[in-house]
């Protein structure tokens, strides 16, 4: 993926694969991830436009949970962002298909960025290469955000210090 350093991507998965259905269990996923690889649903039905969408999206997605594991601390240090009553949903799809987006000062960029921990940062992620400008504003409008947007490159740049161009270039930094 062009907007990372060569050989970022490389260092966190080996492959990608798209496939038009996903199922983790019984319930319908958008995509997982493993060691080294991430698997995507993309539905023929979404035509070619949208299966690249998505799957662009998903890449940024995944990946992120990838960065988020590489140091045991890191998820634990992410949590202290979720407010202190929030009950984060235990049927992601009913957030989604809801569309009911917590308010801003929560944190959350969405309603599947408050299902769970993991998921919110896969949102920020997501949201940093997809859509820059709009993370730029909200962290400029809301304190919360902000921390949590630089926590997630200071995640990226632990891995990568090259990260920082791409954060000074997607003009989130």
């Amino acid at each position: 993926m062009a907007q990372y350093p060569a050989g970022f991507v490389a260092g966190l998965i080996k492959a990608v694969f798209v496939a038009g259905e996903l199922r983790v269990g019984v319930v319908k996923a958008g995509g997982t991830y493993g060691p080294a690889w991430i698997i995507l649903a993309a539905p023929k039905r979404l035509g070619r436009e949208g299966i690249f969408a998505t799957s662009y999206i998903g890449v940024h997605h995944e990946l992120s949970s990838l960065a988020l594991q590489r140091e045991p601390s890191t998820l634990p240090e992410w949590e202290r962002f979720a407010p202190a009553a929030w009950n984060f949903e235990t049927a992601p799809d009913i957030a989604r298909e809801q569309g009911k987006d917590p308010d801003l000062a929560t944190g959350f960029l969405s309603a599947y960025g408050g299902t769970n921990p993991e998921n919110d940062f896969n949102v920020y992620a997501e949201k940093i290469f997809t859509e820059p400008a709009t993370v730029a504003r909200l962290a400029r409008e809301h304190p919360l955000i902000r921390r949590k947007l630089e926590f997630v490159m200071a995640v990226y740049l632990r891995i990568d210090p090259r990260m920082a161009a791409v954060f000074r270039e997607l003009g989130v930094q």
